[in-house]
């Protein structure tokens, strides 16, 4: 056995004019995407205090990396490339 008292495994794929959602039972504690070419953004499920989430737009070559603390696996996130568009996703 490692350092480590558990194992984890990383998902990656390429996100092809379409959307992947972040769905809890994916079990996912981190996810980094990353925009190659086109146009792309993703969005929280949230609102806080009454007022929504927006979609945040991807700039090329800017790796963008959201997290959970605590064990927590992350939900409720939409990415999103257009169409001729592609994006790069690593999670685990």
């Amino acid at each position: 056995m490692g350092v480590f008292p558990f194992s984890q495994t990383i998902f990656t794929y390429s996100l092809d004019s379409n959307s992947f959602e972040i769905l809890p039972e994916y079990s996912l504690m981190v996810v980094a995407f990353k925009l190659i070419s086109g146009t792309g953004s993703y969005i929280g499920s949230r609102s806080i205090g009454g007022v929504a989430s927006e979609s945040v737009p991807l700039i090329i070559g800017e790796p963008v990396t959201i997290s959970m603390e605590n064990l927590n696996y992350l939900t409720g996130l939409t990415i999103t490339a257009d169409v001729a568009s592609v994006i790069k996703i690593i999670a685990r």
